[in-house]
C-alpha cells in the first residue's frame, strides 16, 4: 500500500461530483459526513479513490430515479483501531438475495444480457472487494431489495491530528452545488448524533 496523509471528506466529494457530472437528471447524488467527525487519516488515497469511484459507479448504472447516497462513519479507537465505514445507498432495482454473492465474482453480473445495466466489464465490484481485503478491510452487499441496495465498506485506518473543525456556519447547513442537467450534488452536514437537525 502507499500510506499518505489524505483528507477523506474532501477525497468523497470529489468523487460524488465526479459521479453527479456522469448521471442524469432524475435521480439525486449526495454525501453524508457526520459535522466535526475526524477527516484527516493515513491510508491508501489511490485505492480508496479506486473502490469508491467503483461502487458510485455501479450504484449510478443501476439507479434510473430517487438517490445514490455515501453515508461515511469514523470509529476511533477499539480492539480495532481507528475505522473509516462508508455506505453507498441507491434506489436501484435491488440484486436477489440468492445472486448476492455472484455480483462480487469475476463478469459476474445480474440481470437481462441486453440490459443497460449489463454494460461493462463486470469487474467493479471483484476488484473493489478484493482492494479492500488487501488493505485489511471488507466489502459487502448490506441491504438489497425493491427499493434499492447498500454497499457497506469499512477500511482500518489511522488518524491524522484533532478532528476536523467545526466550520463558521450553522450546524445543519448543506454543502451542495447549484443543480444542473447531471442532477443535483448534495453534501450533507450532520450532528454528531447521526441525525440532520
Amino acid at each position: 500500500m502507499r500510506l499518505a496523509p489524505l483528507d477523506l471528506e474532501g477525497l468523497l466529494i470529489d468523487c460524488i461530483r465526479l459521479a453527479a457530472a456522469a448521471g442524469h437528471s432524475n435521480f439525486q447524488v449526495g454525501l453524508c459526513y457526520p459535522l466535526g467527525a475526524q477527516t484527516r487519516f493515513t491510508s491508501d488515497e489511490g485505492r480508496i479513490r479506486q473502490i469508491v469511484t467503483n461502487l458510485l459507479g455501479n450504484a449510478l448504472k443501476f439507479t434510473e430515479e430517487g438517490h445514490v447516497i455515501a453515508h461515511a462513519a469514523i470509529t476511533v479507537g477499539g480492539a480495532k483501531g481507528t475505522c473509516l465505514h462508508l455506505t453507498i445507498e441507491d434506489t436501484g432495482r435491488g440484486v436477489p438475495l440468492d445472486k448476492a454473492e455472484q455480483i462480487f465474482q469475476a463478469f459476474g453480473q445480474v440481470g437481462a444480457p441486453d440490459s443497460p445495466a449489463q454494460e461493462g466489464t463486470g469487474l467493479g465490484l471483484t476488484i473493489s472487494r478484493g482492494l479492500a481485503e488487501r488493505m485489511g478491510g471488507s466489502l459487502k452487499l448490506e441491504k438489497s431489495d425493491s427499493d434499492g441496495s447498500s454497499f457497506a465498506l469499512r477500511l482500518p485506518s489511522r488518524a491524522d491530528g484533532a478532528p476536523a473543525a467545526l466550520p463558521p456556519l450553522p450546524a445543519n447547513v448543506a454543502v451542495a452545488d447549484a443543480p444542473g442537467p447531471q442532477g443535483n450534488i448534495v453534501a450533507d452536514r450532520l450532528t454528531q448524533g447521526g441525525g440532520a437537525q
